[in-house]
Parts: C-alpha cells; sequence; structure tokens
C-alpha cells in the first residue's frame, strides 16, 4: 500500500470511533520495530512520523549491525553481548539485507595486541563461534599496501606487527527500516510519513492521544490511544517535557565522509585509532564508497537540516576524518576535494553529565513508562528487536502480549518457481534475486514478476564487492507502495542513489513523475 492507502484506513476508523490501542511516534528503526510487535499482537497500531522514514539517525547510521567491540573497552559487557545476539539473529533471518562483513585491527605494540585479542575472544564467546583470526605483517601489507608501518603514541613510535581479522555484519539501514514497517503493514499497522505529532492529549495528568499534523494535506487531527509511544530518538525530551518530566537526551552527532572505491579501494573494513585523542575510527567498502567514519561530538539543533538528513556535517569534522584517514592511508595524499558524499546522524545518548567525554556515555537502552507515555530510546541499530521486547513487556501490563517475537516472512526460489511456474535456470537470469528477496521479504514475489517482464537495469553497485543490480520495477514498486512522496524520497531514503550515484539524480527524478499515479 502506499500512503494514500494508509491515510484512508486512517479516516475510515476515525469515522467509526475506533481509538487506537498505541500511537508511535517516529518511524526510525525503534518505532517501525515497535510497530511491528504491538501489530503482530493484535495491538490496533498508529505510527507517526513527522518527515520520510531513514530521514534521521536510521538513515545515516554508519551502516553496521555489529557488536560494538569499543564498549568492551569501557566495561559496558552487557551490551555488546546483547548486541552480538541481535547481530547473529539478523544475519539468520535477514540474508543478503545484513550481510557479514570482514575487519582487521592492526596492531602496532604489545598493549595494542592484548586488548584486541582478549576483546575479540570476548566477542567469540558470545557467539558460540571463532571467528577471528591472527594476520602478519605482510598480510596487512597485502591488503592494504598504502597501510602506515608507523605509529607514533605519546611521543614512541612503534612499528607494524600484524593485526586481527574478524567478522561483523553491515547492512543498508534505510531499507532495514522500509522491510519492517511493510512488515508491521503487513499485520495491520497503519503507517503514515510527513505526519508530525504537534503535541500530546493530556486529560486528568494522564496521556489519552496525540494531536497530528498531516503536512501534505494540511490538516489537523485529534487522536486517541490508549498509551502513546515516544520512539523519536534524540527528540524524546520534547514530549516527556510536557508531562514536567525532566531532560535526559545528549544528543551526539556521528558525520562520515565518504570517497569512490576507486580512490580508496578497500577489500575489507579497518578499525584503527584517531592520532590525536585515540578515538576509534573506522574505514569500510558499502556500496560502492569507501566510508570513513565517525565523529562523536555534542549537536546543536540549530546547525541546519539538509535534504537527506537531520543534520549536516560541519567542516571542523570533515578536517578531523580527513587528518584520520591521511594518518592511516599517508601515501593516498587525500584531500577534501576527493570526498564523494557526506551524511550525519545524531545518537540518542542518555546522560547525566555533560562534562563526560562524548565516546564514553552509554549507548544503553533506556525505557521509561510514565502515565501512558511510553519512551524508549538510547540503543542501537543492532538492538531494534531487543528494544522493541523491552516495550512489548511493560505494554503486557495493559494489553495481552501473546509473543515477543518480530517475525520477518519471506519467500523461497522453490516457492518462486512454483508460483510463477518458471524453471530454476530462468529464474536465476534476475542476477541478483536472493539480494531482491532479502530486500523486500514477501513482496518480492511482486517484485519479480515485474521484472520478468522488463529486467531493465537502473544502476550497478557493490555489497562486499560482489557486483549488485537495481532494476526500474524495483524504483515503480517503491513508489507505488512504500510510502514514497517525492523523489527525494526514492534516491536518499529508499534507495542510495543519491550518496552512491549521484550522477543519476536526474534520471531518479524523471521515473518518479513518470510512474508517481
Amino acid at each position: 500500500m502506499n500512503r494514500e492507502n494508509h491515510l484512508k484506513l486512517l479516516e475510515k476508523s476515525i469515522q467509526e470511533n475506533n481509538n487506537f490501542d498505541v500511537i508511535i511516534i517516529g518511524g526510525g528503526i525503534t518505532g517501525a520495530g515497535i510497530a511491528l510487535g504491538s501489530a503482530v499482537n493484535g495491538l490496533k497500531t498508529l505510527l507517526l512520523e513527522a518527515k520520510d522514514f531513514g530521514y534521521g539517525t536510521s538513515g545515516n547510521s554508519s551502516k553496521l549491525v555489529h557488536g560494538g567491540l569499543r564498549y568492551l573497552q569501557h566495561g559496558k559487557i552487557h551490551i555488546t553481548y546483547i548486541a552480538v545476539k541481535e547481530r547473529e539473529r539478523l544475519l539468520k533471518e535477514l540474508p543478503n539485507l545484513v550481510w557479514p562483513i570482514h575487519f582487521v585491527l592492526p596492531y602496532y605494540h604489545t598493549k595494542q595486541k592484548i586488548l584486541y585479542s582478549l576483546g575479540l575472544w570476548m566477542y567469540d564467546f558470545f557467539s558460540f563461534k571463532k571467528d577471528h583470526m591472527n594476520l602478519s605483517k605482510e598480510d596487512l601489507i597485502s591488503l592494504f599496501p598504502y597501510l602506515k608501518t608507523k605509529e607514533k603514541t605519546f611521543n614512541r613510535e612503534y612499528t607494524l606487527q600484524g593485526g586481527y581479522l574478524y567478522k561483523d555484519a553491515q547492512t543498508d539501514d534505510s531499507r532495514l527500516v522500509i522491510r519492517t514497517l511493510k512488515e508491521a503493514e503487513r499485520h495491520q499497522a497503519i503507517i503514515l510519513n510527513y505526519f508530525p505529532v504537534k503535541h500530546l492529549l493530556i486529560k486528568k495528568n494522564y496521556v489519552v492521544g496525540v494531536c497530528a499534523y498531516d503536512s501534505l494535506k494540511k490538516k489537523e487531527y485529534f487522536l486517541n490511544a490508549k498509551v502513546v509511544i515516544n520512539a523519536t530518538g534524540p527528540y524524546v525530551d520534547v514530549f516527556r517535557e510536557q508531562l514536567g518530566l525532566k531532560k535526559i537526551i545528549r544528543p551526539l552527532r556521528g558525520s562520515h565522509i565518504a570517497f569512490l572505491s576507486e580512490k580508496i579501494k578497500v577489500p575489507c573494513a579497518i578499525g584503527f585509532s584517531h592520532p590525536e585523542d585515540q578515538r576509534n575510527v573506522f574505514v569500510l567498502p558499502w556500496f560502492g564508497l569507501t566510508v570513513v567514519g565517525t565523529t562523536d561530538l555534542d549537536h546543536d539543533f540549530n546547525l541546519g537540516f539538509g535534504k537527506s538528513s537531520i543534520s549536516e556535517i560541519t567542516q571542523e569534522e570533515i578536517q578531523y576524518l580527513l587528518r584520520a584517514i591521511r594518518n592511516l592511508f599517508p601515501n593516498l595524499h587525500l584531500s577534501e576535494k576527493d570526498i564523494y558524499c557526506t551524511w550525519s546522524g545524531i545518537r540518542p545518548v542518555i546522560s547525566a553529565n555533560l562534562n563526560k567525554p562524548p565516546s564514553k556515555e552509554s549507548r544503553d537502552i533506556y525505557v521509561e513508562f510514565y502515565k501512558n507515555l511510553l519512551t524508549v530510546t538510547g540503543g542501537k541499530l543492532t538492538t531494534f528487536r531487543f528494544e522493541a521486547k523491552k516495550a512489548l513487556s511493560l505494554l503486557k501490563k495493559i494489553f495481552s502480549i501473546n509473543t515477543f517475537d518480530l517475525p520477518f516472512t519471506t519467500v523461497t526460489i522453490q516457492e518462486l518457481e512454483k508460483k510463477f511456474n518458471i524453471s530454476r535456470s530462468d529464474l536465476m537470469k534476475i542476477q541478483d534475486i536472493e539480494r531482491i528477496i532479502g530486500f523486500y521479504g514477501k513482496d518480492a514475489e511482486n517484485i519479480i514478476e515485474r521484472i520478468l517482464k522488463n529486467p531493465t537495469i537502473i544502476s550497478k553497485f557493490f555489497i562486499s564487492h560482489s557486483e549488485n543490480c537495481l532494476y526500474e520495477e524495483e524504483l515503480i514498486y517503491s513508489i507505488n507502495n512504500e510510502w514514497v512522496e517525492n523523489w527525494e524520497d526514492l534516491a536518499y531514503h529508499r534507495y542510495r542513489i543519491g550518496y552512491t550515484k549521484k550522477q543519476l539524480l536526474p534520471k531518479i527524478e524523471s521515473l518518479y513523475n513518470l510512474y508517481k499515479t
């Protein structure tokens, strides 16, 4: 269904005077996961997003589904444990939407070697499998010929000794959000973007609903619900303060710079410490780009808004990340003019001490149920299902909750053969069929049927260094079924062309104008 279909469902519900069980404010991965969890349990669910899905942090992350190795350095073992478990489950249940990525950690002195080794053994223990190995200095140089061989720390110079290779996972964060929302839709959730909540409806000191505004139709709505769920990430205090609660969020901006892979070709990801403050930085391949990130700075919401994000990178951050990559790969002589694109996300970090260094702040989940306002924030992309389960455990006090699972439906190659009465060899002529199944789940049936009739390729891109194809029929499907309301939604938040293939933007705009019904 498209946005218009969902709006009709909302209007019908209002006419029938059917109040909602839950209204979710926020259409990032946290809100999407909770919408799926509540809808699966038969709760009458409405999700409202102020902008477009994936417009904020959930579409501007580091694209990693990972355990968070660095959290172990700060003693946050429970966060890493939960994240590793969730990573393993997502790899198993959402193949080709979440895929493995190798990471390299070079070490230049014995202390680094010991710390990395301890962290990786703990990583392996949490996942019940050995997923790391030693690399010699020669191995590292063969993988990264331009890697620095000497490192200067605290006025001492060290020589490259070796490194470790381990596995984590990667995703298209926006696509993960949309896939989750489509699953919630399958279970009858009503989902609307460009529908900001202006304020809570409060009666006798309890939240009874929301006042929301359809910014496309220019219409205001007063909507009732038994529980309102505040899943607005760095904005949760906006609604909490309406109940007299104190601020809890310290918004921290994480920015990235990206180069075309022709400029910096990396065979896998590499993690290292920034030479100035020893913060963890990474370089990783993603959709034909080489990404460098990330910063960790207090965010000022007055910085302005970009086309694709609620925040924009600053010149200070660009130079900070450039100094990091130049230090790691000194012989590449990279400059600002080599940067192809940038993006920034705002981490909703819970903090009681603004004097604490940002990188030492906890990324733990925060759940609060107060006067019918359920606030869920502070987590990671990786742990969105765990956050949804936390929310469901509190909703169980009010509603009948039968399952804490967040199921994702899919389709197999065998089922497609039977459905289309086609041989496997003919079906596999669609070059990217497994990726299509991963991106769309059960809805891949519709798309594959259309591709068999029109196998037009719009663009090619890379996942884990394997070439993938984006078909015209995928974009047409998204335009008509995934709440797309302008061509930027299509280019930036359903597909990553706005970042990875900017030369195709005019074509995407034309295609949108042609097929928008």
